[in-house]
């Protein structure tokens, strides 16, 4: 394998994520490459309280931490100050467009998780980042990387980053070699590609295929190279931040367009206090390591970040110091320059109940809707440039008068 220096792989990449200017009109609206997507799942029913909806303990205890200090602010958002919640909203409120108050409309995670995920209860939906994949990545091969919880619909096969794939391509963990061999990673290629039931492409997919086939290195070797190329920084050495790492490495490698990661242990019935903050951790880590190597690589601007969650916790403990399901949550969607940055929509009162918003102004409104996963997904649908044909094979409602995410 001819070694690159950082200097000129991270220059390279850099020219990949700048885009190809012959590309047709298809990507007008997402600056001619298609946006690459990552949604981060709090897996479990994450505590909306302790993190963007955070609440003060009035007549009954809601957090253990407001007994000694309040919310804190970044920007126009408010969040709890726990875990590393400080670090995420400070570094990147600017991207940041919280929507509180979402309607789970359930309390059951088979049903919360599949209405986050997909905007919809009805098994067979595939995720919006499945979706994504499908409309302009389908021919890639690795179109949508996932963790440990996706739904797909049968529109894709996966690539799980979480068990396998960081060990072939970061060569501290190889035995015997330093890297291995281009043969070795072309063969490595040659078997993802040969497993993969991918789909037919659509136009737009075969323009961008079309477009990263001019480089001559494989796929899954440039995506190793870039891997040990990108530098942590202050970022801790942990999976998590492993595992961004390689997304996006094989996103500007242009492996891949969309990952599906889902991060366990929300579901705190006891002990809530200790319990959360680990997996809450996680969740601000993997968001600020993608955003991380997202501007080293240069393809930041492309980059679209969800996090959600099944539902919430409740507002009160248990008898055994826990926490248990409640439908009011919230979601975050990230994305650099964006208008909406740095905004709030939707509101919870202070018990966490959620508060019907203007179908037109999404102002408090008694008379308004309660907002749900399926207005946000409709939202990202449109976003994303979402193929009408898949849109309309899997419908969602709406009853929105516009779209928040669009100008």
């Amino acid at each position: 394998m001819n070694k690159l220096t950082r200097r000129k792989l991270l220059a390279s990449a850099a020219a990949l994520g700048a885009g190809v200017h012959a590309l047709p009109a298809a990507f007008a609206t997402q600056t001619q490459l298609p946006y690459l997507f990552i949604h981060i799942f709090a897996n479990g029913g994450w505590d909306v309280a302790s993190f963007c909806d955070p609440k003060i303990n009035l007549d009954k205890k809601i957090n253990t931490w407001a007994e000694s200090s309040g919310p804190q602010k970044a920007g126009d958002i408010s969040y709890a100050p726990v875990a590393n919640n400080a670090d995420l909203f400070s570094r990147h409120f600017d991207k940041m467009l919280v929507i509180n108050g979402l309607n789970a409309q359930t309390n059951v995670h088979s049903a919360g998780r599949l209405k986050s995920l997909t905007g919809h209860t009805k098994s067979g939906y595939p995720s919006i980042g499945t979706l994504h994949a499908a409309n302009l990545g389908a021919n890639l091969p690795m179109p949508l990387l996932v963790g440990n919880s996706f739904e797909t619909g049968g529109l894709l096969a996966t690539t799980q980053i979480n068990n396998g794939l960081v060990n072939i391509v970061n060569s501290s963990q190889l035995t015997g070699a330093r890297s291995l061999s281009s043969a070795q990673l072309q063969l490595i290629e040659n078997d993802i590609q040969k497993s993969l039931a991918l789909a037919a492409p659509t136009a737009a997919t075969k323009h961008y295929h079309a477009a990263t086939q001019t480089r001559s290195d494989s796929y899954l070797s440039k995506t190793a190279e870039t891997y040990r190329a990108l530098s942590q920084g202050d970022l801790p050495n942990h999976p998590v931040v492993n595992d961004m790492k390689f997304a996006l490495a094989a996103f500007a490698a242009g492996a891949s367009l969309s990952c599906d990661y889902s991060i366990t242990g929300f579901d705190t019935h006891g002990n809530h206090d200790s319990s959360m903050l680990a997996p809450l951790t996680n969740v601000n880590l993997a968001a600020i390591a993608a955003w991380h190597f997202a501007e080293q690589l240069n393809i930041a601007d492309r980059l679209v970040v969800l996090m959600s969650s099944d539902f919430a916790r409740t507002p009160f403990y248990n008898d055994g110091g826990g926490k248990d399901h409640w439908p009011f949550h919230s979601a975050i969607v990230m994305k650099k320059g964006a208008p909406w940055g740095n905004k709030v929509i939707g509101a919870t009162d202070e018990k966490l109940v959620g508060q019907p918003l203007n179908r037109t102004t999404l102002q408090p409104d008694p008379y308004g809707i309660l907002l749900g996963a399926h207005h946000l997904h409709q939202a990202l649908r449109q976003f994303l440039s979402a193929a009408p044909s898949l849109t309309k094979t899997y419908p969602l409602e709406y009853g929105l008068e516009h779209n928040f995410m669009m100008p």
